[in-house]
């Protein structure tokens, strides 16, 4: 077998294997908890949340009063990982938030 053949097998079976393999859809995934300190991000209607564990910035949308948080508090937000609407990225959908205080 030449190596084009090889190849082309395998590429054949990696995509078999994606199509197979079924998506996990965000109302499948077990909601987790996030905690940092949330503010405004600069795109209408998006947050930010600083998780106090990693240092990661992650995007948050969800639910409508996010911004009654968004002040530099320090929250647990309840959700799941999302794709968000230009695909580029992940974002986590929020369902429940905890103010815990002020972030220092």
């Amino acid at each position: 077998m030449g190596t084009r053949a090889v190849l082309s097998f395998l590429s054949s079976l990696a995509l078999a294997l994606l199509l197979a393999v079924p998506a996990v859809r965000a109302e499948d995934q077990e909601p987790i908890n996030l905690t940092g300190c949330l503010n405004v991000h600069e795109v209408e209607d998006w947050y930010v949340l600083t998780d106090e564990t990693s240092g990661q910035e992650i995007r948050v949308r969800g639910i409508p009063n996010l911004a009654d948080y968004a002040q530099n508090q320090r929250v647990t937000v309840t959700g799941r990982w999302v794709e968000s609407e230009d695909a580029d990225e992940e974002v986590f959908e929020a369902m429940e938030i905890e103010r815990l205080g002020a972030c220092a």
